[in-house]
């Protein structure tokens, strides 16, 4: 394959990410977006042999562009319709660093009965496997019953706003919400969400009443300083960091944070300077 780009060109949405993010869901969920050939739909595999394939790759007996040349000659990695949605870089002061890039993926709503697109178990590193809506997922994590991360909890949220409503809906209103999202990540903000370069900066602890930690979303990281990229800077992320992981997550606004901290300073100062009775 190609060398990645050197310099902030590394860090910035291009093919070798897209095809990263494709092996990766491959390898850990088992659902293939590969296309038969540029007309023709999906590549359809079944479960025992996608898991076949995963371990095979996962191993690296075999490479995953071989391995899917094998299943269908013309089929090619589906690139092209991955939406990419904020590239988060590790805080310097985390001992194992990344740089990832989110991307977003609408199935095709015709692809509803194709085999390629049921996540299983890799009997590995995934046990189980759950489908369920992004609301469902951030209800699950308020509740405490499962850990996601911050920037796997902002951009649930995120799709949450769009897609989910009520259930049963038809496939003209699946199409108009996944529309809302994608305009939403193309346009909104400045940058806008697919532009987004994130690395994520304490406020410190004595923000918020709760001693839950606020994350800024604002900095793009030092590997990003002075290139022009940047993050959010109207949300921030709340945290609580355990041993176990990240609890307690949620997203705020920023300047709603900033003026509650502008207060209990404020009230911090009268309690002290207070004459004693």
């Amino acid at each position: 394959g190609k060398m990645p780009p050197s310099g902030v060109e590394r860090h910035k949405d291009n093919l070798a990410y897209r095809t990263g993010a494709i092996r990766e869901l491959f390898e850990e969920s088992g659902i293939l977006l590969a296309r038969a050939g540029p007309t023709s739909g999906l590549v359809s595999v079944s479960a025992k042999d996608r898991l076949r394939g995963r371990k095979a790759i996962h191993s690296e007996k075999v490479r995953f562009s071989t391995w899917l040349k094998q299943r269908s000659e013309h089929a090619y990695l589906d690139t092209d319709n991955l939406i990419p949605f904020t590239h988060w870089i590790t805080p310097p002061n985390v001992p194992k660093r990344f740089s990832t890039q989110m991307y977003l993926y609408f199935v095709p709503v015709e692809e509803e009965g194709n085999a390629s697109l049921h996540a299983t178990s890799d009997e590995a590193e995934n046990t189980a496997v759950d489908w369920k809506t992004a609301s469902e997922w951030i209800e699950l994590s308020r509740k405490g019953e499962i850990i996601l991360f911050p920037p796997q909890f902002l951009l649930l949220y995120l799709c949450s706003l769009h897609l989910d409503k009520e259930s049963d809906m038809t496939r003209d209103e699946i199409k108009e919400r996944r529309e809302s999202l994608r305009r939403f990540v193309e346009n909104d903000g400045s940058p806008p969400w697919q532009d987004k370069h994130i690395s994520p900066l304490s406020l410190g602890h004595n923000v918020m009443k709760d001693g839950r930690t606020v994350l800024d979303l604002s900095k793009p990281g030092l590997e990003l300083k002075g290139s022009g990229l940047s993050g959010d800077s109207e949300r921030v992320i709340f945290v609580n960091f355990r041993k176990e992981g990240p609890r307690e997550v949620d997203v705020g606004w920023r300047k709603e944070v900033l003026e509650d901290a502008r207060k209990m300073a404020e009230e911090q100062k009268h309690k002290k300077g207070a004459p004693k009775l």
